[in-house]
């Protein structure tokens, strides 16, 4: 992974499509179908919020940088399911 950059997976536990990001998404839906379900956070990205709907909308999340989200049930943040867009803090 690299450090300044936000890991996205399809599914959970780091499976599934994977794309990377380094700027803000307002539909994860366009580059990941159905969404967001675990994540890496580089350790230089940053912190990053996380929305249960497009636009920045409904639920959010703080994910911090250097940390891993395998799920929506993380220990470390309720991760909404799926994520749907996603902006840096």
């Amino acid at each position: 992974m690299a450090d300044t950059k936000v890991t996205l997976f399809g599914l959970p536990n780091y499976e599934g499509e994977m794309k990377m990001i380094e700027t803000d998404c307002p539909d994860l839906r366009a580059i990941l179908s159905p969404g967001m379900l675990s994540a890496k956070v580089g350790d230089k990205a940053g912190s990053w919020r996380a929305y249960s709907a497009i636009n920045y909308e409904a639920t959010e999340v703080i994910l911090e940088a250097g940390r891993s989200y395998p799920t929506n049930e993380s220990k470390r943040a309720a991760i909404p399911a799926p994520v749907l867009s996603i902006r840096k803090v």
